[in-house]
């Protein structure tokens, strides 16, 4: 949260969480006037869509003001929806309602982003998060790298029978991958078709991607190796 509260910036301030416009946490008190707090949201946080912030200057002269427009806080989200682009037929979709776009937020079923990579680098992933890749082919414009940020994450084609996403890298020339693990331990790759790469899954000797796991997917036509680690 970034603020700005008068008259000249300095003294110290408390800042407080409400929900229809009431109280109901103190996320900083007496902290510096410095414009900006750093704030971890608790587990234990009610989801809802009417919260707003309120700046108090606890020094003379006290003032206070509350932020102008009402923000939500969701329950942990921890599925991120993948879809092609141009998608139209969607009887074979298992995931997601409408088609792809990387200026979504991948979010919900309704908000697909275009590609694995564009979720990789909107968000933080842990083990327990899970990328849902729908139905169709993808073809990619560069590797899916997955760094140590995101180990232990879970990327899942469609699992019913004559449904698959196909990733196809679509390039076998030196450095061209599907996927590239670079320190990403745990990642679980499940339910794809990995394809058109010098190898489909490449961890280098100094990646240290320990306990992957790929599983229930077809890795063809790929130039050198389908799995090289």
């Amino acid at each position: 949260a970034h603020y700005n509260i008068g008259p000249d910036g300095r003294g110290e301030i408390d800042i407080e969480l409400l929900s229809g416009g009431v109280p109901v946490s103190t996320l900083a008190s007496g902290t510096a006037n410095d414009g900006e707090l750093l704030w971890t949201i608790p587990a234990a946080t009610a989801p809802d869509t009417d919260y707003t912030v309120r700046v108090t200057r606890t020094n003379p002269p006290a003032t206070s003001d509350d932020s102008n427009s009402l923000f939500e806080i969701t329950a942990p989200i921890t599925r991120y929806y993948v879809n092609i682009p141009g998608d139209v037929d969607f009887l074979d979709n298992e995931y997601t309602t409408v088609a792809g776009n990387d200026a979504n937020d991948a979010l919900t079923p309704a908000t697909p982003k275009a590609s694995v990579r564009a979720v990789l680098e909107a968000y933080d992933l842990d083990s327990g998060d899970e990328i849902v890749v729908d139905t169709g082919t993808y073809t990619l414009s560069t590797n899916i790298i997955v760094q140590a940020q995101d180990a232990g994450v879970t990327i899942l084609g469609p699992v019913l029978p004559g449904h698959e996403a196909v990733l196809d890298r679509a390039n076998t020339a030196a450095g061209s991958y599907v996927f590239e693990l670079v320190d990403a331990d745990g990642v679980i790759l499940d339910h794809l078709g990995i394809t058109g790469g010098l190898y489909g899954v490449y961890a280098g000797t100094t990646s240290d991607s320990d306990g992957v796991v790929i599983r229930d997917s077809q890795i063809f036509l790929n130039r050198t190796y389908g799995i090289y680690l």
